[in-house]
């Protein structure tokens, strides 16, 4: 907006003193500027300020329309990759997107895409075990793409000359703590943009936070003070037994309402990882402190003991996604912490004003807000017919998607057309600043499940439950490094 009127004013200018120059005002005098007041002339005007425009610095390039083949495991989120000009905003973006990396390299971008949940990874293993050359990228999402990394299928982004991962359209905190040694096989960038629909937020309705003189929640957020226990306490304050029965079921108002995967994946949010790295590259369980037993103590409460909270399901139990966000869009729920997916979804976007709010901290001294997201990645296959057009390729995608594709998801759709209110961007800037993925997330296939990135506000007894899981995680993450020392680069 700045930029916009800082233009309308120049253009204003310009038309003046064309207007002054072809004779407009009074006859002889339209040469002659008048006397400024108080003795002064006028200020030169100067032109408006402008950030430099930041650029990927990759090579020139022409691949004579050669075809590129990109493998992606992508669910849903098709769209953030491929799509068609439909006058919607991101779909646009996307097209817009590929057409201007084809353009600049002379390339036929094809997206091999698989919309099941999720497709077999043996696929992508097989293929390229076979050295068929027959895909420049590949991507998914982490947990599932890590299988294909420790099978070899992957090249180390970190000796990819092209592949400059300290720019800012890579996730780099996502991606320093994904490093299995000195090998990175695959990285977060916002060509994935998936990552950010993945990434867990608050929602809030701003009418139920008015009705029960709960005050700005955005202040508390900025003020430091937006932690689960404030959060827990203002949800039992809107507790109501609406329809009188004697019982809290689904005709009643709750104060918050989630699902156990997403309160059980929070915890790294607050800069905690479940895997330690030494500094000779091993990997090791870590040992919890007194905060992971208070804190998992509280989500315990909150998941298994609160009245306030409504599930969307428990662990083991049948799933209703759509209960649990109609309680949300109709009413009955002042939070509901979730994916920012879901602000695209038609009754979040009719339902009456609500805001979005960073994930709470767990205490107040922990340093910043945080959050997670399971997400995705890009890499290079080992077999890619050509691995330095393949690097220069991922850069350019991940590149021309930060600079177009993110705004557009963001900046316009969700500030503009998912989001009633423009501090829910503000909240979104801090959110996207500090987003997590904890390495027991991203390669929980090489550790049998998901059980340790999840864990805590899940056991009832963390202490007990981590003494019996110690011993095999440790063993677990000393096989893989085993495995990742004898990949190439």
């Amino acid at each position: 907006m700045k930029k916009l009127l800082a233009v309308l004013l120049t253009l204003s200018i310009l038309f003046s003193l064309a207007a002054c120059a072809n004779g407009s005002g009074d006859a002889g005098e339209s040469s002659k500027a008048p006397p400024s007041s108080a003795g002064q002339t006028p200020a030169e005007e100067l032109p408006a300020e402008t950030e430099p425009e930041i650029k990927d610095d990759l090579p020139e390039a022409d691949y004579g329309g050669a075809d590129v083949t990109i493998w992606g495991d992508t669910f849903e989120y098709d769209v953030f990759y491929n799509a068609d000009l439909t006058g919607d905003v991101v779909n646009d973006a996307v097209f817009n997107r590929n057409n201007a990396v084809s353009d600049r390299f002379n390339v036929r971008l094809t997206y091999n895409l698989d919309a099941s949940k999720w497709r077999n990874q043996q696929e992508l293993i097989n293929t390229v075990s076979a050295g068929s050359g027959a895909y420049d990228l590949a991507l998914g999402v982490c947990c599932y793409l890590s299988t294909s990394a420790l099978a070899g299928c992957f090249r180390n982004l970190n000796k990819m000359d092209y592949v400059d991962l300290d720019r800012p359209w890579y996730m780099q905190f996502v991606n320093d703590n994904i490093q299995l040694g000195d090998k990175l096989m695959f990285a977060a960038g916002f060509f994935d943009m998936p990552s950010m629909a993945r990434t867990l937020v608050t929602f809030y309705s701003a009418d139920l936070a008015e009705q029960y003189g709960i005050g700005n929640l955005y202040d508390t957020v900025r003020e430091g003070k937006w932690t689960f226990d404030y959060m827990m306490q203002v949800s039992e304050a809107v507790l109501t037994d609406l329809d009188g029965n004697g019982q809290y079921d689904e005709k009643d108002r709750y104060g918050i309402t989630s699902q156990w995967d997403c309160i059980g994946f929070l915890y790294p949010s607050s800069g905690y990882s479940y895997v330690t790295f030494g500094e000779d590259g091993s990997l090791s369980a870590t040992v919890p402190t007194e905060n992971v037993y208070e804190d998992n103590a509280l989500l315990y409460k909150l998941l298994y003991n609160a009245d306030y909270y409504y599930s969307g399901y428990d662990k083991g139990g049948p799933h209703n996604y759509d209960n649990m966000r109609i309680a949300f869009t109709s009413g009955r729920a002042l939070f509901f912490l979730n994916q920012l997916f879901y602000a695209q979804k038609d009754d979040m976007r009719e339902m009456g004003s609500y805001g979005i709010l960073t994930p709470p901290k767990f205490r107040e001294e922990q340093e910043r807000y945080g959050s997670v997201s399971s997400v995705f990645v890009t890499g290079i296959p080992i077999d890619a017919p050509d691995p330095d057009r393949s690097a220069v390729l991922m850069e350019a995608l991940e590149y021309q998607s930060w600079k177009d594709v993110k705004p557009a998801y963001y900046d316009i759709a969700l500030s503009q057309k998912y989001v009633n209110d423009p501090e829910s961007a503000e909240m979104l800037d801090i959110v996207f600043d500090n987003v997590h993925c904890d390495f027991s997330y991203v390669y929980s296939g090489a550790l049998n499940s998901t059980d340790i990135s999840l864990s805590v506000g899940l056991n009832e007894n963390y202490a007990s439950w981590f003494e019996k899981q110690n011993k095999a995680m440790n063993k677990m993450l000393g096989k893989m490094m085993e495995k990742v020392a004898k990949l190439g680069d």
